[in-house]
């Protein structure tokens, strides 16, 4: 056994595992992952030394249940909470505890209670020293909660015992938590309460160099809900870049587009793309679900001003809302070739349970009765106004196999503003390649199977 902070904890064998999901009524899998989910290997990076620790990313990678595990911790988000029961009361069987966190603890606790042995709602990391108390004492509780705790100071993320043969080219960071915007849509927000916490600088640099020198890849992504809610926060790390010689992708509020001294530092650093959530381009609507601040922007002179600097921009985008009509469809499509938008990210209008809209959509009676799993942001589960869902479904998959088509994708990257960042533009013409793929087989860029 081994002393944790003057707790005595039996040596175990511990998984921490990220369920896949089900795509058509099967287990999707890859074989290698795009970013590999970073939870994993920050919370094992939480446990004292002298327990046997793996991890397993389920898309990629096999369950192994002829191992006799202790604990079994399980990482959740979006629908794949489903596969997670389904493997917990696998485990319980075989004598194991199981542990749930993740984002869709919040929105299906009441069901998933029964399905494991304890619950974690927030950000486990300080709370593994009571739950492994917890488990030695026989006295697990149902219910964990740990919503804000300071993260400026976190261990190195146990990217060691990530097989190097499942990761794909996109190497995860965290450079903060949470996001001050209160996005009616967005499940961040709600989990949240609109808080926002930061890394210390020192730190991020330290996982990106960890990261980088063990998997030889020169890509990261912060994994952020907001990389530049603290803009000099965002400058801090982007100076400390530039001399690294990666190239790295950020989540960003619309803002920073206006930000000349952030956008060259970004530049310099080696962005490859700033995901921004334009989300639509009603003013009613961004009214309509709490994101009146971006109502104001001009998109194309903000797309315009991060281009000046040689800055690729991907716009993340919903479609549905409710005063979205036939005509949307084009002017999106027009949009993003208009303003040469290097990457369009969108998906039918999700209502998140708990958030504000869901509870809107609920009581005006216009949610489907819908399988849990078909919440993966490629259905419509509720109903639109100004269509039925079947043909909002329809639309949205013809935007995309058009935005993706070779005559959009030449009108976005054939103009001279590609000159000012070659290397990039590069890496995200084959990524519009490889989305009009996967678009004409209504799969997202995520679903592709490399």
């Amino acid at each position: 056994m081994v002393l944790f902070e003057n707790i005595i904890v039996w040596q175990m064998k511990i998984l921490i595992l990220d369920p896949t999901c089900y795509s058509d009524g099967k287990l999707f899998k890859v074989r290698k992952i795009g970013y590999f989910p970073l939870t994993l290997p920050r919370i094992a990076a939480c446990f004292p030394s002298g327990h046997e620790i793996l991890l397993c990313h389920e898309r990629a990678q096999e369950v192994d249940f002829s191992q006799k595990y202790d604990l079994v911790f399980f990482s959740t988000m979006g629908s794949n909470w489903i596969r997670a029961e389904e493997l917990s009361r696998k485990f319980l069987q075989s004598g194991a505890k199981t542990v749930a966190g993740g984002y869709s603890v919040p929105q299906f606790s009441e069901r998933m209670k029964d399905a494991f042995s304890s619950l974690v709602t927030g950000d486990a990391e300080n709370l593994i020293p009571q739950i492994l108390n917890d488990f030695q004492n026989n006295s697990l509780k149902k219910m964990y909660e740990n919503l804000f705790p300071d993260i400026s100071s976190l261990p190195l993320p146990r990217f060691d015992l990530v097989p190097a043969s499942i990761i794909g080219d996109v190497l995860p960071v965290e450079a903060s938590r949470g996001c001050p915007n209160k996005c009616e849509f967005c499940s961040i927000s709600k989990l949240y309460s609109g808080k926002f916490r930061k890394r210390d600088v020192v730190e991020v640099i330290r996982d990106i160099d960890s990261v980088v020198s063990l998997f030889k890849k020169r890509f990261i992504y912060f994994t952020d809900a907001n990389f530049t809610a603290d803009m000099n926060h965002a400058k801090n790390i982007l100076q400390k870049l530039k001399s690294r010689n990666i190239f790295w992708i950020a989540g960003a509020d619309i803002n920073c587009l206006k930000d000349d001294e952030f956008l060259i530092l970004a530049a310099e650093s080696g962005c490859l793309s700033l995901q921004i959530g334009f989300e639509t381009l009603s003013a009613k609507n961004l009214h309509f679900v709490g994101k009146g601040f971006a109502a104001g922007v001009n998109y194309s002179e903000a797309i315009k001003n991060a281009h000046k600097f040689g800055v690729p921009v991907t716009a993340l985008m919903m479609v549905g809302f409710d005063h979205d009509d036939k005509s949307t469809f084009k002017a999106i499509k027009s949009f993003v070739e208009n303003n040469h938008i290097s990457m369009l990210v969108t998906h039918p209008v999700i209502p998140v349970p708990g958030t504000k809209l869901y509870e809107q959509l609920k009581e005006q009676g216009r949610l489907l009765d819908c399988p849990p799993e078909m919440a993966d942001g490629k259905h419509v589960i509720f109903r639109p106004v100004n269509f039925s869902a079947e043909e909002l479904e329809r639309r949205y998959w013809q935007l995309n196999q058009r935005v993706f088509g070779m005559k959009s994708i030449l009108k976005r990257f054939f103009w001279s503003g590609v000159l000012r960042n070659i290397p990039s533009y590069a890496v995200l013409f084959v990524l519009n390649l490889i989305a009009s793929r996967t678009s004409k087989k209504q799969l997202t860029i995520g679903d592709y199977k490399t």
